[in-house]
């Protein structure tokens, strides 16, 4: 495990999902230790400091390990205050941005299954993907960002698949 206050990062650069914690960490200007893991060949580390899932991102800061994306990215937060804030202060619009950026996994599992499938079934999920894009839309309205005009929590996940969606609903 990392020992030192900077974190160390087990990730994969292609993935989405490990993306989200590297915007955060650049939003909050954290520098930090990146470990790149081979889906192929888990390390040892990756393997002990994410034992339920076994998978990438994982947080390593003070020895300790923090999994799961927007887990990691509320962690980021909380840990650097003074730092640019990525989360609402309010109660309401914090748990609405907690809601919103959940609801992004649900576009990413659209995404998978447009990619994954064919004919038929890959229609289906085109047609879900763009509903679902489309509440997006209604819910970010005439605003900037979901945060109205500050670049947070929300906007962070959709990040990295703003240009996958478009590709894969243009198909």
């Amino acid at each position: 495990m990392a020992s030192s206050n900077r974190p160390v990062l087990l990730s994969l650069w292609v993935s989405p999902i490990s993306q989200r914690v590297r915007i955060t960490l650049a939003e909050k200007a954290v520098e930090y230790e990146y470990k790149e893991e081979d889906v192929f060949n888990k390390s040892e580390l990756l393997l002990k400091s994410n034992p339920v899932h076994k998978k990438v991102p994982v947080l390593i800061h003070n020895s300790r390990t923090i999994c799961e994306s927007l887990v990691i990215m509320e962690y980021i937060d909380e840990v650097w205050p003074d730092k640019v804030k990525i989360l609402p202060s309010d109660p309401y619009q914090r748990a609405q941005a907690r809601f919103w950026a959940d609801f992004s996994n649900k576009v990413r599992e659209c995404g998978h299954r447009l990619w994954q499938k064919k004919g038929e079934e890959q229609e289906v999920a085109k047609k879900e993907m763009i509903e679902k894009l489309k509440l997006f839309e209604t819910e970010l309205g005439d605003k900037k960002y979901f945060g109205g005009d500050v670049f947070g929590f929300v906007d962070i996940p959709l990040v990295p698949f703003t240009s996958w969606c478009m590709s894969l609903c243009a198909s």
